[in-house]
């Protein structure tokens, strides 16, 4: 390295190191005048009147307006108006279609003559059984019972056939039997033999013609049964019809018939007593909506126009308040009215009405509980040009409190039990703790018991602001002024901004970079002491140490530049999905097992920086989106790859890059991979084994 860029890298590791040294005196003063250790700001605490109010949005509807509902259900013929005409008590607003009416009255005719019928099946129902019926409902008993014997008859007509033929066939069988005996001795001839077989099979063919054919009378039984059981049944109904459960749920039945009919024939008669021909206004006023069309059926529960008085008189505010706010509200509030349909002009209302029930609405992109409340306009702005439907915004005054005393928000600090205090400076320079009853606030400003007017409370107080010390009071400086309260402020703002994400891979970093600044001020010597791996005596302390630290040494910006970029990209995710303190871990055990193994292998060498880690953590990455039951290919490309491309420079290259560390690392991540995820990859073998493929 030349000795120009030897200088230049030295004073840049000095700014830094001078920039990262005045930003933590930055943070660490107090916001305060000067510099001084024991100067603070303070602001003398004022009576003010403070004016507390909720603000929200809302829309100009109106306070009431006119529903017209169909009182039938008609097909709509005419509609007179439209949106904006404006109308008086009586003026005509539609017409139904006159074949209504005559629908109506057919449909009362069909229900009439549904309920004549209902009568007379009731009627029927009560008479009580005549002589015919009884003999007519026994004939049929009889009938049904002479069919069930006639069949049993027949049953039984075939078993003494059934058994007569299996008689016959075993005679003949025997007969046959001995035949064969005969015939085989030479006694008769073949001719006579066949005949005896013929007989038998005739025999066997007419004992299954028997059997199917009781089989057919067989499934008559179950149907000659129950004919039997209703017929029964029914001559029991009419002998017994007076007393009959059966018959007197069926005359129940009859008599609800009747009655069903009845309130249907006086349903229709309300809809043709109550039926219109047309609907006219009841209310003096504008159409601001006709809801229906010329054609369509009425729908009683669905209004067809909407007539509302459009006069400012009759228009009402309705704001949403978020439920934090809504404890503040109650009637009879002085409200500032404005929007941008009112220019830049502020007018007055009040609160004439606070709903008794939250609900969940959509504000924006997001859904919150607000609380719906009413303005109604002052009298004095009645000629104010207010429409329905404007947007716009209202500030309630919810309290007013005059001649509190007040201080500054940022002067009021809170302990662990919920309550409030502040720092007050007393004449002698003395700092005093002092317990506040926080009250109304308005904007940086809020009402403090406990402090009395004159008094100096301080701003900001930091961690060495105690009760008793002594302080230097400044008072407080314009927040535009001055370097350094620029510089501190734009500080605090990015310390606010930025988040620590990865404390493991953001420490290593930083901690790589102070031991590069040190090793340039050093000329190497505290990484050969300290931050480099090789051979030396096992009874050296350092050796062991140096086993962990090589990892954080590097040769120069270009080596942890090379390093930190890739383990900036991965750590992160690594760290958010292993947990911090498993990474560092695997980072200890891959510093250890690559320091060990170039500490057997490598002869004089020395070897330092963080290229094992970050092929440990390019290995481990490839296991980030194992899914149970799959191989990432891109662990297999990876591991062939980075592991073989530095096995063949290892050979082949003749640079100062420990490929021997690049590989170790690797197959440290491979293995430390495995072992993150072991419960996923043996599932993967379970669910092989039980496919057959393993």
């Amino acid at each position: 390295m030349t000795a120009p860029r030897r200088g230049f890298i030295i004073f840049a590791g000095i700014v830094m190191a001078g920039s990262i040294l005045l930003i933590a005196a930055a943070v660490a003063m107090p916001a305060s005048a000067g510099f001084g250790a024991n100067t603070v700001q303070t602001e003398t605490a004022l009576r003010q009147t403070i004016v507390s109010q909720v603000s929200a949005k809302g829309t100009v509807g109106f306070v009431h307006t006119d529903m017209v509902y169909p009182q039938t259900h008609s097909k709509i013929q005419n509609i007179h108006v439209q949106e904006g005409d404006k109308v008086v008590r009586g003026d005509l607003l539609l017409e139904y279609d006159g074949k209504t009416m005559e629908a109506l009255q057919d449909q009362r005719a069909d229900a009439q003559l549904s309920l004549k019928s209902a009568q007379i099946n009731l009627q029927a129902a009560q008479l009580p059984a005549s002589a015919a019926e009884k003999m007519q409902a026994e004939a049929s008993v009889n009938q049904a019972r002479k069919a069930e014997k006639d069949i049993q008859s027949q049953m039984d007509q075939s078993d003494i056939s059934i058994a007569q033929l299996k008689r016959s066939r075993e005679a003949t069988r025997k007969r046959c039997e001995d035949a064969e005996t005969l015939f085989n001795n030479g006694v008769i001839s073949q001719n006579e033999l066949d005949s005896l077989q013929n007989n038998l099979q005739n025999l066997n063919d007419e004992i299954d013609a028997a059997q199917t054919r009781k089989n057919t009378i067989l499934t008559d039984v179950p149907a000659a049964a129950e004919a039997l059981r209703a017929a029964q049944e029914q001559y029991d109904s009419i002998v017994n019809r007076g007393s009959d459960p059966k018959v007197q749920n069926q005359i129940s039945a009859l008599q609800v018939a009747v009655d069903q009919a009845n309130l249907k024939i006086s349903q229709i008669q309300k809809q043709i007593d109550d039926f219109k021909t047309r609907e006219v206004s009841d209310f003096n006023g504008t159409v601001i909506g006709v809801y229906a069309k010329e054609g369509d059926m009425s729908d009683l529960a669905r209004a067809l126009i909407e007539i509302a008085d459009v006069s400012v008189r009759n228009l009402v505010i309705r704001i949403d308040v978020p439920e934090a706010d809504a404890k503040y509200l109650d009637v009879g509030q002085e409200a500032r009215i404005k929007g941008a349909a009112l220019g830049g002009a502020v007018y007055k209302g009040k609160v004439s009405k606070v709903y008794p029930l939250a609900e969940q609405k959509l504000i924006g992109e997001n859904t919150q509980t607000v609380l719906t409340a009413e303005i109604t306009p002052a009298e004095e702005n009645i000629n104010v040009k207010l429409r329905a439907g404007y947007s716009i915004e209202t500030d309630i005054v919810t309290k007013i409190m005059i001649d509190a005393v007040v201080v500054p928000l940022d002067a009021i600090l809170s302990d662990s039990n919920g309550g409030h205090y502040a720092y007050v400076c007393r004449p002698d320079g003395a700092v005093e703790k002092r317990s506040v009853e926080m009250g109304e606030t308005s904007g940086a400003y809020a009402q403090a018991g406990g402090i009395q007017e004159g008094e100096k409370v301080i701003i900001n107080p930091g961690p060495q602001i105690k009760d008793g010390v002594f302080v230097k009071p400044a008072a407080r400086t314009n927040g535009s002024s001055g370097p350094y309260y620029i510089f501190r402020r734009f500080v605090m703002f990015l310390l606010k901004k930025i988040q620590y994400n990865a404390p493991v891979i953001l420490t290593y970093t930083l901690f790589s970079l102070v031991i590069l600044g040190i090793s340039f001020l050093t000329n190497g010597g505290s990484n050969r002491l300290f931050f480099s791996v090789y051979r030396a005596s096992f009874t050296n302390p350092l050796t062991y140490v140096r086993l962990f630290t090589h990892v954080a040494g590097h040769v120069d910006l270009n080596h942890f530049c090379g390093n930190f970029l890739l383990i900036l990209l991965i750590g992160p995710m690594l760290e958010e999905k292993y947990g911090s303190r498993a990474l560092l871990l695997m980072m200890g055990v891959t510093a250890a097992i690559t320091g060990g193994v170039f500490i057997l292998i490598s002869g004089s060498a020395m070897l330092l920086g963080a290229s094992g880690v970050v092929f440990m953590m390019i290995l481990l990455s490839s296991y980030v989106n194992l899914k149970k039951g799959r191989i990432p290919l891109t662990l297999l490309l990876v591991i062939v790859v980075f592991i073989g491309q530095e096995a063949v420079q290892g050979v082949t290259a003749a640079d100062n890059i420990s490929h021997l560390s690049h590989i170790i690392g690797g197959l440290c991540g491979a293995a430390l991979g495995y072992f993150m995820n072991r419960g996923k990859l043996e599932g993967n073998r379970a669910e092989a084994e039980g496919m057959g493929y393993a």
